[in-house]
């Protein structure tokens, strides 16, 4: 941002001078986590306005076990453990902050913060979406429930029941819509594989009834940032090794 405001000759695009601006859409509410005492992250409340509205940033209840063994990876290789990546440094790695309710683990999107009050909705109670219907070009355009084509409707399902919506509309292991004279449009071996229905609907049941579970982490949880040793960037732009941090790495 600095160098937008050397080219522009324009102060206000400096971090400082936008800072406030990202601050104060977003609500900050601290951890809370139902396992794994040792995947407690570090923050930095003062990072946020106690005033932020209407996104919503926190930390997921649940945390996925394997981050506990990332960190674990990143400290032995000489990584520093990071406050936050919310206080104008990525440099280290912790947990990160996302954008979710950290009451019931729900997605706080931008669309949902400022957009949904003013949009229209059309909502098709108990309808039970049959088939998904594609363009001949395979893009998929409308769903069929009931024999009714609803034209871009969106649906949601959790994993378990949409493998099977997945194959009658012709996309999974080849063999299966074949079995039922359905015409392959993608032969995709993993679809609706290696999934415990029961494991699963313990998770919405959890969800569900208090916003627990793992559903409340809708993503990986744990990153790494750092600058690649000089003789690694030989050949990146002289911008790039002066200023920007070259390697991300997930866990």
């Amino acid at each position: 941002m600095a160098i937008c405001g050397e080219v522009l000759n324009d102060s206000r695009y400096l971090f400082k001078n936008v800072l406030p601006y990202f601050k104060k859409t977003v609500s900050f509410s601290p951890p809370i986590r139902a396992h794994f005492t040792n995947a407690t992250p570090l923050f930095n409340a003062i990072a946020f306005d106690k005033e932020g509205q209407p996104v919503q940033v926190s930390y997921p209840k649940y945390a996925i076990p394997f981050s506990t063994w990332v960190k674990h990876g990143f400290d032995e290789i000489g990584l520093q453990e990071a406050q936050d990546f919310n206080s104008g440094s990525l440099m280290g790695h912790q947990f990160y902050t996302m954008t979710i309710y950290q009451t019931h683990g729900s997605r706080s999107s931008s669309e949902s913060a400022f957009l949904s009050q003013n949009r229209q909705w059309t909502f098709y109670l108990y309808a039970m979406a049959k088939r998904i219907l594609f363009d001949n070009q395979n893009r998929a355009r409308a769903t069929n429930s009931f024999g009714q084509q609803l034209e871009k409707s969106s649906f949601q399902r959790v994993s378990f029941t949409l493998r099977n919506l997945l194959m009658v509309s012709s996309i999974g292991p080849s063999h299966v819509p074949r079995t039922y004279g359905i015409d392959l449009i993608t032969d995709l071996s993993g679809v609706g594989q290696n999934i415990d229905p029961l494991y699963l609907l313990s998770q919405v049941e959890a969800w569900f009834h208090g916003g627990n579970g793992d559903l409340t982490n809708p993503s990986i949880d744990y990153v790494a940032f750092e600058k690649l040793p000089l003789r690694s960037r030989s050949g990146f732009f002289e911008e790039n090794n002066r200023i920007w941090l070259n390697s991300q790495m997930t866990g």
